[in-house]
């Protein structure tokens, strides 16, 4: 299983704790349909291109609860809460990456890299 998917596998549980195996199924089952158009990603050189992946599962996911006839205020939720699950440092190092280049925007390193 790709890293990205238990983060919508965890969100799919907490809104559907019943019927969450048959939504993951339907999921999986877009995503098979709409992976078979970016296949080509997974060998690209551009790093944008190996997003599509996750962009196909976040579709896939949408078709899925639109089938169920979800409104969009409920997909928009479940998908943002996915998305700030998945962006969440997983430790203090990764917290610390994360704040340093606004801690750095006023310093002497911050001009060093402006001049040159």
């Amino acid at each position: 299983m790709n890293k990205y998917k238990k983060y919508f596998h965890k969100g799919i549980r907490h809104h559907y704790p019943g019927e969450s195996d048959a939504i993951i199924s339907k999921v999986e089952d877009h995503f098979n349909v709409i992976s078979a158009d970016t296949s080509f990603a997974a060998s690209s050189a551009n790093p944008i291109d190996r997003r599509l992946d996750f962009c196909a599962y976040f579709l896939a996911l949408i078709k899925a609860l639109d089938e169920r006839n979800e409104t969009y205020e409920t997909i928009r939720m479940i998908c943002l809460e996915i998305v700030t699950d998945f962006v969440q440092p997983r430790n203090k190092f990764h917290h610390l990456l994360k704040k340093l280049p606004a801690k750095l925007s006023n310093t002497w390193v911050s001009i060093f890299f402006w001049i040159y």
